[in-house]
């Protein structure tokens, strides 16, 4: 069963030729939740359960010829927080699914995606997803997770109990591997200044705290970025950088498995200006923009954060700023997501129009 969904994507020369998808169908994997959903259209008392014009996707990753893409919850009334689409099919309606399949309504449960905040996806084809949890009322509360996805079958792999690290604010995810290859996770608590690390194979974490310097002229409800790069020679980094800050940090993820930064944390650079981390390629470049302003600038990590160091990829698109940048290995390309999402914060606005389209920019794959 399907139900009408506004959900303006429009995708630009990457997929479909120069296609435009204006909006968007939400398919319901059996009659129990579809009926759910729309029953709330149509009563008053429960209308928040499900309002089709509220999704506004902050983040996406590509895999094989779909978007993974997530709607986190700023406002009640969605039916999913993580969904994909193919953009393959030359059609002029996307089609959406629940990433994972569900099938119950998924109010009543805190097994599925409540809240979804970052998505990575790794080589054996599984997708991981930060959960940060509901906190819409004290009966109806579920805690902050690790939802694990296989993505070939579109069934829930595995779930990361995150509910034992609170009061925490959990921000971003990073999934790297270790020199033996057991898999690590690395998820930015800006609450309490701290990176939470995650050992998959021995199914235990720990809370790394960050030196003081790191939350230096921060606010209380500062956002923490974090991204994993990976360098040639087989190392791996994390960038840190609260949104508020004037540094930008690199730690040795082999440090943070050991439970302790101090001494660790690298300042690579000072921001000209307030700085939103976007996304890597894969390897040790990543992209930003600065608050405000709608261009995206690539910065090779290997080098000091300065900038002469900074090469511009894209000029950005009116009306519409980046929350995302994202590989399609496939393509060869880097794909940048924007949005006009001021409106939604500031006037209110539904029906928030995004964009996907290409940086000038070919990754060395």
């Amino acid at each position: 069963m399907e139900i009408f969904l506004f959900i303006f994507v429009t995708i630009g020369s990457i997929f479909c030729g120069s296609a435009t998808h204006t909006s968007g169908l939400l398919t319901f994997p059996g009659t129990q939740v579809a009926e759910y959903y729309i029953r709330s259209l149509q009563e008053k008392n429960i209308k928040d359960r499900f309002a089709r014009t509220n999704p506004l996707a902050t983040k996406f990753q590509i895999w094989s010829k779909e978007a993974l893409v997530l709607f986190p919850c700023f406002e009640p009334g969605a039916p999913i927080t993580s969904a994909r689409t193919l953009l393959r099919n030359g059609g002029s309606k996307l089609l959406w699914r629940a990433l994972p399949y569900w099938d119950n309504p998924q109010d009543r449960l805190c097994d599925g995606v409540r809240n979804a905040t970052d998505i990575s996806i790794t080589s054996n084809n599984l997708a991981w997803i930060l959960d940060s949890g509901d906190f819409s009322s004290a009966q109806n509360h579920c805690p902050a997770k690790v939802v694990v996805v296989e993505l070939g079958k579109n069934r829930l792999h595995r779930l990361i109990d995150f509910g034992h690290f609170t009061p925490s604010r959990l921000d971003h995810l990073a999934v790297g591997q270790s020199n033996a290859g057991h898999t690590f996770l690395y998820v930015s608590d800006s609450a309490n200044n701290a990176i939470i690390v995650w050992d998959v194979m021995k199914a235990r974490g720990w809370k790394v705290i960050l030196p003081d310097v790191v939350q230096l002229e921060t606010s209380p409800d500062d956002v923490l970025y974090l991204a994993l790069l990976r360098n040639p020679d087989g190392s791996n980094l994390l960038l840190l950088s609260y949104l508020s800050s004037p540094f930008v940090f690199t730690v040795r993820t082999e440090f943070l498995r050991t439970g302790s930064s101090t001494g660790r944390v690298i300042v690579k650079g000072v921001k000209p200006f307030r700085t939103l981390f976007l996304g890597t390629d894969g390897g040790r470049n990543i992209f930003f923009r600065y608050d405000g302003r709608p261009e995206v600038y690539l910065w090779d990590s290997s080098k000091q954060f300065r900038e002469e160091n900074f090469e511009r990829v894209y000029g950005g698109t009116e009306g519409r700023l980046a929350t995302c940048v994202a590989p399609d290995f496939a393509s060869k390309k880097m794909l940048v997501l924007e949005s006009d999402y001021l409106a939604f914060f500031q006037t209110g606005k539904r029906n928030v129009e995004h964009r996907i389209s290409t940086l000038l920019y070919e990754p060395e794959w």
